[in-house]
């Protein structure tokens, strides 16, 4: 990330922000999370003692909190439409490419601010590695002797069962499968309803993205269900299925309609 922000902006990037789902410092930091490896105070604060008498510790966090600060100012606070910012005259100096340094990190569901600041998809953190290969093998077996677009999916009911699927065209271009609708009604035919996460892989340059008939079909099940979206280079995405279809049509509408009309 920091090699292509420097090839595209031109400037030496010695901090990168992002969301709160790349959290890489600590539970609860309110706003954006930061990685600031390869960078140090210019002032020294150690020895020092705050108001209550406790000795003043300069760590990451508190270069954080502080790079965090300006970094909302610059952004708005919560504003989903600036991509990035570049701070000059931050406090800090940069040290170098920070490349040997391990930045720590938390699971991104334990989280308490995630998703707070806007919908996704979100970078995929792990969890369901299984899962995406379980779609990927299913990839394989896809029959599309039309388009050659080869989709897998699968997956996984609140039980841990897993139900793979891959698309399925025909000369009648109407009477062709996604892959994941073919998981979805594999699974629904053995009487599942309940279903956490479903993986979808396919031979893309970017994470393939479920349709939007799918992303229909899913939401009939649930909207917090979690999409995978993976291609077979490795890249991942991942989003709920309300993110990925806001204000989906369910059968919570049939209890909306205004009986005075």
């Amino acid at each position: 990330m920091r090699r292509r922000m420097e090839e595209a902006t031109g400037k030496r990037i010695g901090v990168v922000i992002g969301d709160s789902r790349t959290h890489p410092l600590r539970l609860g930091c309110v706003g954006v999370a930061l990685a600031c490896d390869g960078i140090l105070p210019v002032e020294d604060a150690r020895g020092q003692k705050d108001l209550y008498g406790r000795p003043l510790l300069v760590t990451r966090k508190a270069v954080a909190d502080n790079l965090v600060s300006a970094a909302e100012l610059v952004m708005g606070e919560g504003d989903e439409g600036v991509p990035a910012v570049i701070i000059r005259g931050a406090p800090v100096k940069f040290t170098g490419d920070g490349e040997e340094t391990t930045i720590p990190s938390i699971p991104p569901e334990e989280c308490m601010y995630i998703g707070s600041l806007r919908c996704g998809p979100h970078p995929y953190q792990g969890g369901y590695d299984r899962l995406i290969e379980s779609a990927r093998e299913a990839m394989e077996r896809a029959y599309a002797p039309y388009s050659g677009f080869r989709v897998g999916a699968a997956l996984l009911a609140k039980g841990g069962r897993v139900y793979s699927a891959a698309n399925v065209e025909n000369a009648s271009s109407g009477a062709a499968i996604c892959a994941e609708r073919a998981a979805m009604a594999k699974a629904a035919s053995e009487g599942e309803r309940e279903f956490e996460a479903l993986a979808v892989v396919a031979e893309t340059v970017e994470p393939v993205a479920p349709c939007g008939i799918c992303r229909q079909s899913l939401i009939e099940f649930g909207d917090e269900i979690k999409v995978i979206m993976a291609n077979t280079r490795g890249d991942a995405e991942i989003a709920t299925v309300a993110e990925l279809l806001p204000r989906g049509f369910t059968v919570k509408a049939f209890g909306t309609k205004d009986r005075g009309a």
